[in-house]
């Protein structure tokens, strides 16, 4: 899969997703071997996610960097799900997830995953 399918499937399943009202894309940059995404969407309940991803492609699509980042309507943190290099005590390192009461270890988690979980938390289907 090249870099733009798989942004064009991150863009589906926003499309698709019952939890998503609408969503705009912010920034976007396709090249051969790498690329970014940053996309901005509004939740059913008018909460915000901000997602951003980026990945390279050598022989198959990795994905380097990502954040996905939901917060409520009044902008305050609800979870965010990261690979930034720090909290090295966690197992999971570089993957974790923050919410309001810390910082937990996380496995690799991907946009279509994270719907998913919003998806079952918001009660849609």
């Amino acid at each position: 899969m090249s870099i733009a399918e798989y942004f064009s499937e991150i863009k589906s399943a926003l499309i698709l997703s019952p939890a998503v009202k609408s969503y705009s894309v912010e920034d976007e940059l396709v090249k051969e071997f790498e690329g970014f995404l940053r996309v901005r969407a509004v939740l059913l309940n008018g909460d915000i996610l901000e997602i951003f991803v980026y990945a390279t492609f050598d022989k198959e699509l990795q994905v380097q960097k990502y954040r996905f980042h939901w917060q409520d309507i009044n902008g305050k943190l609800k979870k965010r799900w990261d690979n930034a290099p720090h909290h090295r005590e966690l197992p999971t390192f570089p993957y974790h997830m923050h919410d309001t009461k810390g910082v937990f270890k996380h496995e690799f988690i991907d946009i279509f995953r994270i719907l998913k979980i919003i998806e079952g938390e918001l009660q849609v289907n």
